[in-house]
């Protein structure tokens, strides 16, 4: 088993990162495990990152035609991914809140849609009906 308190696998961005999360939160084995896969996962997005620093946006495609280049979706959905496990990791923010996941957004934004609705059709009926 890798050792999830120092794991040296990591390259310098996935170090550091890995560092400040253990330095400021007590983790249990499976979110050491959710964070050392972030901290790889910025370490490979450093490296595509560099990659296109390197060659540009820009490659040839099997034609010979330009396209965009591949590591720039790669860069894309390692975004995502990165996001998606610190997300996993529900990481108390400064103000005492976690960092919301793209689920817990959506249904946050969904709720607070009906419940605007329900209130605005309630003030409504008050106003029409004066009850409800």
């Amino acid at each position: 088993m890798p050792d999830l308190e120092n794991p040296l696998d990591l390259g310098d961005a996935g170090r550091a990162f890995y560092a400040e999360v253990t330095a400021k939160y007590e983790l249990n084995v499976d979110e050491l495990r959710i964070l050392a896969a972030a901290a790889k996962t910025l370490d490979e997005l450093a490296a595509l990152e560099a990659m296109v620093k390197e060659h540009g946006v820009v490659a040839k495609g099997s034609r010979g035609q330009l396209r965009v280049s591949p590591a720039i979706e790669a860069i894309r959905e390692h975004r995502a991914l990165f996001l998606r496990l610190v997300g996993a990791l529900a990481l108390p923010q400064d103000d005492g809140s976690t960092l919301a996941t793209g689920t817990v957004s959506r249904a946050r934004r969904a709720a607070e849609a009906r419940w605007r609705n329900h209130r605005a059709a309630k003030a409504t009926a008050r106003a029409h009906f004066g009850t409800a």
